[in-house]
């Protein structure tokens, strides 16, 4: 006769969740940027007001830029906000380590819990304790419901199989748009992006 042991804990009331506006996350945004993070912006909004001003005096890319240049700082706030990535990526690569070992822990940890009530289950069965009280649980020894046991996948009937959702690939779909029109997608009209080479 197979058994089960029953946990009950003692719950803690849950305090509700407040929904939070596009405002506060508007401003929780603001307030995760750096310094350099404002200082790149201040001093973009200020090329461009600059920019807006010498169209009208010259068209030479050369002569605005250098311009630009020379009244702002915003090449070194570019550097500024460049070294950040860098740090950033670091963290990442760090928080990547970081979950991998803590998924592994929490394997070990449910592990651990699994054995720890059996091994409960069998002192309770061995003392004929079918009920302990404490302060923080109630253990108590009753009857386990059928396992199922899968002894081969493949002559199990498909009725018991869960259809799985369809999932777009993008990457197929974006190169077939290359060579023919497909309805319910398209291709934008590019546009710029920054490119980064780690030197």
């Amino acid at each position: 006769m197979l058994y089960g042991m029953s946990v009950t804990h003692t719950s803690r009331p849950r305090r509700p969740v407040r929904g939070r506006s596009i405002a506060s996350n508007s401003r929780k945004n603001l307030r995760s940027l750096s310094a350099e993070d404002h200082k790149l912006m201040r001093e973009t909004r200020a090329a461009k007001i600059l920019r807006g001003l010498l169209v009208e005096l010259t068209n030479d890319p050369e002569a605005l830029a250098d311009t630009i240049e020379g009244e702002t700082n915003l090449r070194d706030s570019i550097h500024g906000v460049l070294r950040e990535i860098g740090e950033d990526e670091i963290l990442i690569d760090g928080i990547a380590v970081a979950i991998q070992a803590l998924q592994q822990r929490k394997e070990r940890c449910e592990y651990r819990i699994e054995k720890r009530r059996e091994a409960i289950l069998l002192a309770m069965e061995a003392g004929e304790v079918p009920k302990i009280t404490y302060p923080e649980a109630t253990l108590s020894v009753g009857l386990a419901g059928n396992k199922l046991i899968v002894t081969d996948e493949t002559k199990i009937p498909d009725i018991f199989f869960e259809e799985q959702p369809k999932k777009l690939n993008k990457a197929m779909l974006r190169a077939a748009l290359d060579i023919q029109r497909i309805e319910g997608a398209s291709l934008s009209n590019g546009g710029k992006r920054l490119i980064l080479r780690r030197l």
